[in-house]
């Protein structure tokens, strides 16, 4: 059963409600983050979406050039064709020239579009990767998080997922980019805030 606040499955005892569309036998998640770390150069990510049920474009980042058309294009036709395939449908598709690779959680579908050479499994425990990073960073994250603070989301991803390649997988480095570039950003605040503060004791205007 999914809470409704957010993505976490009480009842099944995952971090994440996961719906699988097909019975996959995952090996355990260290041998596919060690098989990523060797095979960084070969998994190339065209672009990542992230949409709702209603095809909502919640996030979306693009590791290749497009024109804001072809971006609008893509959006529109991944959206279609993911949300229209039945509930227990393969969680891979081919489109064009490309591999593409979604999992849902609760209200959001991430969706992967991938060159042909790449992995679909390793592909998904990536997706999840993430999922399990604003997880990590919001607590039982869910589309509102993700829709008031898109920064954070698209700063974690950068984190994780630089050039279409994956970066880092360690959360624990991950969570200390993030408590430092918070910790900048408030020091930053807190200097503008004194700045105006001494303006407006000096008589000016801001």
């Amino acid at each position: 059963m999914i809470n409704h606040r957010g993505l976490h499955s009480p009842r099944r005892g995952l971090t994440f409600e996961v719906l699988r569309a097909v019975p996959i036998v995952y090996l355990p998640r260290l041998f596919f983050f060690c098989a990523c770390s060797l095979a960084l150069p070969l998994l190339q990510i065209r672009f990542l979406l992230l949409f709702s049920r209603q095809g909502r474009v919640r996030l979306q980042k693009w590791f290749t050039a497009l024109s804001e058309h072809e971006k609008k294009k893509v959006v529109r036709e991944m959206s279609l064709a993911v949300l229209t395939r039945p509930p227990k449908a393969c969680n891979f598709l081919q489109w064009k020239d490309l591999k593409v690779v979604y999992r849902r959680y609760a209200s959001l579908y991430f969706c992967c579009g991938l060159e042909q050479r790449d992995n679909e499994l390793l592909t998904l425990e990536i997706i999840h990767r993430y999922v399990e990073l604003l997880d990590q960073y919001f607590g039982n994250v869910c589309e509102l998080d993700i829709i008031f603070n898109f920064e954070k989301a698209y700063f974690i991803l950068d984190e994780f997922i630089i050039g279409g390649e994956i970066q880092e997988t360690s959360k624990m480095c991950v969570a200390k980019s993030m408590e430092e570039a918070d910790a900048n950003q408030e020091v930053g605040h807190t200097h503008t805030h004194t700045q105006h503060i001494q303006g407006l004791s000096r008589g000016e205007t801001w």
